[in-house]
């Protein structure tokens, strides 16, 4: 019977779960204080980490989309200086 993770089998959803425990274990193999998890994807899989973790608290915050739009471009335009190149050119008359 698939779990709420995804809709596969499950060999493939115990697979899932087994490859993000060991990423979490990764994550606080060194640090060991509470792991804060941003990641908007899982907020689809509240359902399997309630499972794995049934003293999970979940915190929901709502952004306004706008401004997180403007921050999304300006960290593309950082991180790619091809992609600020590109915005430059398109301004230019000519």
């Amino acid at each position: 019977m698939p779990n709420s993770l995804t809709s596969r089998s499950d060999a493939s959803a115990l697979a899932l779960e087994e490859t993000f425990l060991h990423f979490l274990q990764t994550l606080t193999f060194k640090d060991t204080r509470r792991l804060v998890l941003k990641s908007p994807p899982h907020s689809c899989r509240i359902g399997v980490l309630l499972e794995m973790f049934p003293k999970a608290r979940f915190i929901h915050i709502v952004r306004d989309p706008y401004l997180v739009f403007l921050l999304d471009r300006a960290h593309v335009e950082i991180a790619l200086p091809s992609a600020r190149h590109a915005k430059d050119q398109a301004h230019q008359p000519g």
